[in-house]
């Protein structure tokens, strides 16, 4: 992910690895009782791997909800969508999970000095 100041929103950019050569339309992240929707999801490139094809994939999300999901205990869920309709999530594993959100914290602390 990365910080955009000038208008307080994140640019993640993401992989995802599927059989299917569809495009990611959409982008959904929850904790469980908060969810954000990604704005802008753009292609960046598919190639193919073995029988899969590899699908990278560009969004905005705004700052203030990441904030608020990777603050949470809970593991945030993403949920993409391709542009055949196909829905799938991706989480993290609770030891994961708390790597990941110790090192968010220190980040939200940067950006907010």
């Amino acid at each position: 992910m990365t910080y955009v100041s000038h208008c307080d929103s994140l640019t993640m950019n993401f992989t995802v690895v599927s059989p299917n050569r569809e495009d990611i339309s959409r982008l959904s992240v929850s904790n469980g009782t908060f969810t954000t929707e990604a704005s802008d999801v753009k292609l960046l490139y598919h190639e193919t791997k073995g029988r899969n094809f590899v699908v990278r994939t560009t969004a905005q999300l705004s700052y203030q909800d990441i904030k608020k999901l990777y603050t949470s205990a809970t593991p945030v869920v993403f949920t993409f969508t391709d542009t055949a309709g196909r829905t799938n999530t991706a989480t993290y594993s609770t030891g994961d999970w708390n790597k990941e959100k110790a090192v968010f914290e220190k980040i939200f602390y940067t950006i907010n000095i």
